[in-house]
């Protein structure tokens, strides 16, 4: 589950709508998920944005400061990490046992949404879960609004259209 946070405080901050790409014939389990920003609170804000993957996006107004986590799937050995993001930079860390540790920075910072790879890092380097942080004093309109974990390291999510991902969404959960 990916939770928008700025502290990896017990408090539920976000709440992710969750599309299995597991429902796409080209793949076999384990398969890619896309995680997307839904609701928020703390630090972070959920920002409307029409060229959102779902129509929003997570918003870290504070520097060095977690923009969302991410399970790592508990079978696996290898995943690629993609986030789709505007503006940046962004940092991937890792939790290998319980502690965080950085791994590597996305400096580009694009004006619009775009996919980017984290590229593919083992099971022992990611730990149970990933965390995403934005650096220096981010823009306004820079944020994430969806990351992918993705086990077969096979998946592009830059030729994937928008409309196919979200038809596999599932509703919201009530």
């Amino acid at each position: 589950m990916l939770k928008i946070s700025s502290t990896f405080s017990k408090t539920l901050v976000a709440s992710l709508l969750f599309i299995a790409c597991a429902a796409t014939p080209s793949f076999a389990d384990p398969a890619p998920v896309v995680l997307v920003a839904g609701s928020t609170g703390g630090d972070v804000e959920l920002k409307e944005d029409a060229g959102a993957l779902n129509g929003t996006y997570a918003h870290q107004g504070k520097d060095y400061n977690p923009v969302a986590f991410a399970a790592v799937p508990k079978d696996g050995t290898s995943f690629t990490i993609w986030i789709r993001h505007r503006g940046g930079p962004f940092q991937l860390k890792g939790t290998p046992g319980g502690q965080q540790k950085e791994i590597v920075w996305i400096w580009e910072k694009p004006t619009e949404f775009t996919w980017t790879s984290f590229g593919t890092h083992t099971k022992d380097e990611l730990g149970d879960s990933v965390v995403i942080i934005t650096a220096g004093q981010p823009a306004a309109d820079s944020g994430i609004d969806a990351v992918l974990v993705d086990p077969t390291n096979t998946f592009d999510p830059t030729t994937a259209k928008k409309e196919d991902l979200l038809k596999l969404a599932p509703a919201p959960a009530k």
